[in-house]
């Protein structure tokens, strides 16, 4: 036994499983003990024999046996055996369960599996079940707080030490076959509470100290308040009427006639009393962070060591590191955690921050019952955003103008439509496919904010269209926006939390009606993009959210075989926790801003980005003056062939629309065919918009292009090359006359 515990490899490492053998006639129980007994003290070394389960037979030697014919002298063929009733009867499945739970062998022992080492590959071998394999157990939900993982991890600690003392002892009730067992499981559990409890300090620390330079700056603006307060308002010494003043106030203050007037000559009198408590403040301010910042290093590094001392098999884990897990530090950590663990947690806490915020920030009114989901506002904020700049930069009418959107699948709360109003003078239509209840509530909340004016509540059936313009009698929209369901089915909902490595941050309230739909969120958005082809330019806008990426990349693919080059992609971050994405896909030729299209700025998603439509063509060093150098580059903008050009001295930046490749030679020489062959009819629908403005900086300038219109890159990519070769030129030639 002392040698097993001075080796440096586990008790694990030292037994050799054997596949089971077909077990022999009795043989002597004592002489089996001691040679059991014999392979334990060997330590690391090679066990030639395993004990293994007591049949009715007795101990079992395992391994090869001599054949002994005189085991089998009693057995032979009874024809009688095989004629009983049903025998011959067909197999009936319903006859043969399947096996749940550990299978039994003799003696009431568990049956032991091999490992898939020894599964035989010939013909006519048994195969025994291969050994299951554990997988990383996952932070339960009901292990919300740093205490419940710390406890948790207590309980399966002292579990593992308690078999590892049976393993050294050699006194326990079991097989050792099945004792090793349970210390792998207990194992596997210890490390992965280890793994879940690390990430959590981990977290501690990390978010301690992104408020470091927080707390030193207030603490730097408590501490030198009292010194600021009386560098400007401090009491004349030479005052008489002054220090009558303090010493009626400390007379009062002795009398208990005026605690404020004390506090009030603490701050602006002589007295030290102010200064120092507020010195003190604010050392604790700083020194409470700093505390959680090392205590939080200090006891992750240790669960490290720890980690790491199991995985390697230390059967030398007692009651010192049992301590690892209590002690002052742990009130530290649970105090520095509790201010994050219960409020979020609690379905009632994250729906009154709901409202609150709807109230403070858009002065909105919001009722919801508590089996409906709670709509992050962050989220819901940022989606409104986006839309507005995406009409905004597609749109050469007034930002004041009259918009009509239709918000599919709205839900209780009519979240979009209520925000929306508060951005813009916009007019919903809110269609709802869902259960009544849901439906009377977002009428509740339209009726209480009075807007009954501009959303109007409609209820549709599952087979009707998404987009109702046909059915509600509207020529046009502006937009659409849907937040679909996420999930194919309930079953993808839990299995999908259940791959998470950590609970959720926010009770989730949501019903099965909010969060799963027939074919995920990717066949409802299709369902949308069907319907689009039909009515193409009657939405300028079609646009939807996703909850996974993977399901924007799928969506983007189906753009691009319908040919639709005209979308716009983006992504929603809310802190640093969750991500949504969003996409936006249009029939008419307005290509948005580059900010709004292309807002992923995760690497793995550049393929589904469209095409640019903003760039920085060129930049010079200025030879002359800024308004000479814009009046030559507007003089040569309207040498082009262009249908419109608008150019604004002020702002320096023009506007145009033209036909084509105005800029081309092989436009030029078209058109000069065309003066000489009478003046053919040219067709003046626009097929390119741009936009140029030119930016001064402190030493150059340079000269920035938007793509308004159109549905050719490559005319985009022309058009930048000849801005480029023209601005060059006009610098060029400013130079060549100075010389």
């Amino acid at each position: 036994m002392s040698d097993t515990r001075k080796s440096n490899k586990s008790p694990l490492q030292s037994l050799d499983p054997q596949p089971i053998r077909t077990p022999s006639p009795s043989r002597d129980r004592d002489r089996e003990r001691d040679r059991r007994d014999r392979a334990f003290d060997r330590g690391p070394e090679r066990a030639k024999s395993y004990p293994g389960p007591e049949s009715q037979y007795g101990p079992q030697p395992y391994g090869p046996q001599n054949y002994n014919p005189h085991d089998y002298a009693n057995q032979s063929y009874k024809p009688q055996n095989y004629d009983s009733p049903g025998y011959n009867q067909p197999y009936n499945p319903q006859n043969y369960p399947p096996v749940t739970g550990p299978q039994i062998g003799p003696g009431n022992l568990p049956i032991r599996p091999a490992s898939e080492s020894y599964l035989p590959n010939h013909a006519g071998a048994m195969a025994t079940a291969p050994t299951q394999q554990l997988v990383p157990a996952t932070a339960p939900n009901d292990l919300r707080e740093l205490q419940a993982l710390r406890v948790n991890c207590q309980f399966n600690l002292r579990e593992y030490m308690s078999l590892q003392r049976q393993r050294r002892g050699g006194d326990s009730a079991v097989s050792a076959y099945e004792l090793e067992t349970r210390i792998r499981n207990q194992t596997n559990m210890v490390l992965n509470d280890l793994r879940i409890l690390q990430g959590e300090v981990r977290s501690i620390a990390k978010e301690a100290e992104n408020h470091r330079w927080r707390r030193w700056i207030i603490g730097g603006a408590i501490a030198t308040f009292i010194p600021f307060i009386r560098r400007f308002w401090r009491r004349n010494d030479d005052d008489e009427d002054s220090h009558s003043s303090a010493n009626d106030t400390e007379y009062a203050f002795k009398k208990s006639k005026g605690l404020l007037e004390h506090i009030k000559n603490g701050i602006l009198g002589k007295g030290r009393f102010a200064k120092i408590a507020f010195f003190v403040f604010a050392v604790l301010v700083v020194f409470s962070n700093e505390v959680s910042i090392r205590v939080a290093r200090t006891v992750q590094k240790r669960l490290k060591k720890l980690t790491a001392r199991i995985e390697h098999g230390d059967p030398d884990i007692d009651e010192k590191d049992m301590k690892l897990l209590e002690g002052w530090r742990w009130r530290v950590l649970l105090w520095w955690n509790q201010h994050k663990t219960d409020f979020f947690n609690n379905p009632e806490c994250v729906m009154q921050l709901t409202k609150s915020l709807l109230k403070l920030d858009f002065e909105l009114k919001l009722e919801l019952p508590g089996d409906r989901l709670c709509p992050p506002v962050l989220n819901r904020h940022n989606y409104l955003l986006w839309l507005k700049g995406l009409l905004d930069s597609t749109s050469y009418e007034n930002q004041d103008r009259k918009i009509v959107g239709v918000d599919i699948g709205t839900g209780a709360s009519c979240i979009y439509p209520l925000m929306g109003c508060t951005e813009r003078d916009w007019e919903f239509i809110a269609t709802a496919d869902i259960d009544s209840k849901s439906l009377e509530y977002a009428r509740k909340n339209v009726a209480l904010n009075k807007l009954e004016q501009r959303i109007k509540v409609v209820e549709r059936k599952p087979t009707d269209a998404l987009i109702p313009l046909d059915d509600l009698n509207v020529d046009s929209l502006a937009f659409t926006m849907s937040n679909p369901p996420f999930y194919k089915s309930e079953e993808e909902l839990l299995e999908g939390a259940k791959q998470k490595s950590r609970p959720p941050f926010t009770a989730c309230t949501g019903a099965k009606v909010e969060m799963v739909t027939d074919g995920g969120e990717v066949a409802f958005v299709d369902r949308m993009l069907k319907e689009s082809l039909v009515l193409q330019e009657r939405v300028q806008w079609y646009t939807s959210m996703f909850g996974f990426l993977t399901s924007l990349i799928e969506f983007v693919d189906k753009l691009r075989e319908h040919k639709i080059d005209n979308y716009a992609v983006t992504e929603f971050v809310q802190g640093s926790k969750t991500r949504r994405w969003a996409i936006a896909w249009s029939f008419g030729n307005m290509r948005p801003a580059q900010s709004v299209a292309r807002g992923i700025k995760t690497a793995v998603s550049k393929n589904v980005l469209p095409e640019i439509t903003e760039e920085n063509v060129v930049n010079i060093l200025l030879q002359e003056k800024i308004g000479d150098f814009a009046n030559r580059f507007r003089v040569e903008l309207e040498k082009l062939d262009l249908i419109t050009w608008e150019w604004d001295t002020g702002r320096l930046e023009g506007i145009g629309r033209a036909t084509g490749r105005v800029w081309a030679r092989a436009w030029r020489r078209r058109k000069q065919r065309g003066e000489t062959e009478d003046q053919k009819e040219v067709d003046v629908k626009c097929e390119f918009a741009f936009k140029v403005s030119i930016r001064v900086g402190k030493d150059d300038v340079s000269v920035h292009c938007r793509w308004l219109e159109g549905h050719d890159p490559v005319t985009f990519e022309s058009f930048r090359g000849y801005l480029k070769k023209t601005v060059r030129s006009i610098n060029s030639q400013n130079t060549e006359n100075k010389t």
